[in-house]
């Protein structure tokens, strides 16, 4: 046993009301450190530093020790490191003796906070010598962070072994090192992460320890992974790293852990993850695909799950998280059956909302209908229970009884009223499908989508109607076909069912029935040997020029030759025109002309010139046609080109000159520029609104793949004219990714729509 304090030459007995006030002034420093700055409050733990000094206790008297460690703690926490070794001067030299003598490990276990924080002052002070390194090698040996410890600074205590790392880790044996570690971080946890203190920022210098080292490789890739967790435990102390961030790093040490490594640390590895998962604020959405890789790591092996699966379960709060509206997490509990049959009973309500709104609507409907059965219905379970009959399962006669029973049982509430006057409009709508089903096939949709329709009215009774059958029985592919099928869908002509795929509603369907082998009156006039017809174009330019503008609008009709009094109303222009205009344009035709197949109007033409635009009467034509078509308000594209240009060149320049056109009117809000836009693709004049940036790309593809493969990806590009990433990959992976990369792909489209195309590389 350590002679704590001075003996004094008068023993006697203990003065208690002494204790009593010194224990009181010590209170009132501390409360006094957090208003006050750092040397602000030396001198009043100097003048308690003499007054203990001066109490008449014996050597046994153990009244002041937890005082004296307090009082220590109190200096190095306003980092006056030499008042703190006067501490140990004037109370408790038999310390600083031990340091010198050596520390027997009884003696250790008395007094851990006094030898630790010892040593931090000696480093701090610039006392250290030879003697206090063998004290910290013994230490670390012996170190249990749940025996004692109560009054170390663990921050300048971390600090002062980073910054002696190489001193002293050089000597000890890595397994007991590692032991340290995991000890550590079990010890450091609540501090750093609930206990609200004050500290100078670290986490910074410790992730750069952290990194230089690992690159060594003197330790286990496990401890390793510990440091890296105690990196984000700063972080999130420092307020610069998320809690989910932290808790992903949890996730991979429980994911790379050994059955070796395990064994060794059980119990503090334990201690650890229920720490964490108690502390842990997760946050609505995110936090989601946190904890479902926690469990997928957690049950990756036995070992693993058998240590962490009773903290994964004590860790659980049900009613905190429903009540932060982390929906998912709830969820997951129910359907990793990690909850208890009386927990599930309990929380029937908070596991149907949860399991509803992470789209699992069967299962929380089920919930809901036992508690209809067992007694326990309230307002708000008819009312989820009617919402479900009515957007899910589309039973409307039921749902409105449920949302009715819902405001019997609470009338002032009024979003039940409001769900009774939704119902009984959906009701009413319902009664109408029909007839608004026959209108959009026949007025609202163009004819393709038309065509479409009647394919997949055909293949019924073939088998479930998928997009895959549908490629293969059209001409529709990829992205148009989704398009299509999305427009009928949008009209109610179709709707897609789990066992049969896509199916035809059935007003439309008969209609089509009716139609699909029709009868048909013809006449065919024979003619006779006379050839008194020509082609439409004369020269390869022209047909080039059709071919260019069938290319660029694939979904319009380009028609060639088109009589101005066809596409321009002669009715409505006529008073804007003078006598011999008006005559010119009953004469006059546009060489081409794009029309919108949903509402067969024009939304552009072309004009191809050449040099007899330059000569008289073509000249005046020329201004006449270009009157017409401002005064109409449809717009007239003139090109000029010589026969040698080819056909990418002229298609180049038919693209930018309706790039200029589309730019122009851009800026336009009436309803027929909206409409001209709303008919044009502007991606294929190379007009992107939404493509992301490479660097937007790269921090996609890291949320999808994980960190590994992302430090295994060379680059991303972009494509800006054809929309196109391609990620560049090293070939060490190119199996993984070959096995999944359509259900990449598909990740990556649905972040950013703007994308035409995914494209992997190999290097």
């Amino acid at each position: 046993m350590i002679k704590y304090l001075n003996k004094n030459d008068e023993q006697g007995e203990t003065d208690l009301s002494t204790k009593t006030n010194v224990k009181e002034e010590l209170r009132e420093l501390q409360i006094e450190s957090y208003f006050k700055g750092n040397n602000n409050i030396s001198k009043e733990i100097g003048e308690l530093r003499d007054k203990i000094k001066q109490q008449k206790e014996t050597v046994e008297a153990f009244n002041y020790l937890e005082i004296t460690n307090e009082l220590v703690e109190l200096s190095v926490k306003i980092r006056d490191f030499d008042l703190a070794h006067s501490v140990y001067e004037s109370i408790v030299p038999a310390v600083l003796r031990r340091f010198k003598t050596g520390i027997a490990e009884n003696e250790w276990e008395d007094a851990p906070s006094l030898f630790l924080n010892g040593l931090t002052i000696a480093h701090f002070k610039g006392i250290w010598t030879e003697e206090y390194l063998k004290a910290l090698l013994q230490l670390l040996s012996w170190f249990d962070g749940r025996k004692g410890f109560t009054h170390t600074d663990k921050h300048f205590f971390l600090k002062m072994l980073v910054e002696r790392y190489e001193e002293w880790s050089s000597i000890l044996d890595p397994s007991i090192e590692e032991a340290f570690w995991v000890r550590y971080t079990d010890w450091c946890l609540q501090d750093y992460l609930n206990v609200q203190t004050e500290k100078e920022p670290f986490r910074k210098k410790f992730k750069a320890f952290y990194t230089d080292e690992k690159k060594k490789g003197r330790l286990s890739g496990l401890t390793y992974r510990v440091w890296e967790l105690l990196v984000y435990i700063l972080g999130v102390s420092e307020e610069v790293s998320d809690w989910d961030q932290l808790m992903k790093r949890l996730g991979l040490l429980i994911k790379n852990m050994t059955e070796e490594f395990s064994e060794k640390h059980k119990e503090y590895l334990m201690s650890i993850f229920d720490q964490l998962l108690t502390l842990w604020e997760p946050r609505p959405v995110t936090s989601q695909s946190v904890f479902a890789n926690l469990l997928s790591d957690m049950r990756k092996e036995d070992f693993i799950e058998e240590i962490f699966s009773e903290p994964l379960r004590k860790g659980i709060d049900i009613q905190s998280w429903y009540r932060t509206e982390n929906y998912g997490l709830v969820a997951a509990c129910h359907e990793n059956n990690l909850v208890s049959e009386e927990e599930l009973e309990r929380f029937v309500f908070e596991f149907a909302y949860s399991l509803y709104h992470v789209g699992k609507w069967g299962k929380a409907k089920e919930k809901y209908e036992h508690m209809l059965e067992t007694g326990r219905a309230h307002a708000a379970v008819h009312n989820n229970l009617g919402v479900i009959y009515r957007d899910k399962e589309k039973k409307l006669e039921d749902a409105l009884g449920q949302f009715e029973l819902a405001k019997n049982l609470d009338p002032n509430t009024k979003k039940y009223e409001k769900n009774i006057q939704e119902t009984l409009e959906k009701i009413q709508h319902e009664k109408a499908k029909p007839k608004r089903q026959m209108d959009a096939y026949f007025k609202k949709i163009d004819k393709q989508t038309r065509s479409l329709c009647i394919s997949i009215y055909k293949l019924e009774g073939q088998g479930k109607v998928t997009d895959f059958m549908l490629e293969a029985a059209t001409t529709f592919k990829g992205r148009y076909l989704s398009k299509l099928l999305g427009e009928l869908e949008r009209h109610e002509i179709i709707y897609y069912d789990s066992n049969k795929g896509w199916v035809v509603c059935e007003a439309v369907g008969k209609k089509i029935s009716d139609f699909i082998d029709p009868k048909l009156e013809r006449e065919i006039i024979k003619g006779n040997k006379n050839i008194l017809y020509r082609p439409i174009f004369y020269h390869e330019s022209e047909i080039n020029l059709y071919r260019v503008l069938i290319e660029l609008f694939p979904q319009h009709l380009v028609f060639p030759n088109m009589d101005l009094k066809t596409i321009i109303d002669v009715r409505k222009i006529r008073e804007y025109l003078e006598p011999d205009v008006l005559d010119y344009m009953f004469k006059a035709h546009v060489d081409f002309a794009i029309i919108d197949t949903g509402t067969y109007l024009p939304i552009l033409t072309f004009e191809k010139d050449s040099e007899y635009q330059d000569v008289e009467p073509n000249k005046s034509n020329a201004v006449k046609k270009n009157l017409i078509f401002e005064k109409s308000g449809l717009p007239l594209i003139r090109v000029r080109y010589s026969p040698s240009m080819d056909y990418d060149r002229l298609k180049e320049e038919i693209k930018q000159s309706t790039k200029e056109y589309i730019l122009e009117i851009s800026q336009y809000l009436d309803d027929e520029t909206k409409r001209i836009l709303a008919s044009i693709e502007p991606k294929r004049f190379g007009i992107h609104t939404d493509i992301p940036t490479e660097e937007e790309l790269m921090e996609s593809w890291k949320e999808i793949v994980g960190e590994m493969i992302a430090g295994q990806t060379e680059c991303i590009t972009m494509d800006l004219e054809h929309s196109i990433a391609t990620i560049t990959i090293r070939e060490s992976v190119k199996t993984v990714i070959e096995l999944s990369a359509e259900n990449l792909r598909e990740k990556i489209y649905q972040k950013h729509r703007g994308l035409n195309s995914v494209v992997f590389s190999w290097k």
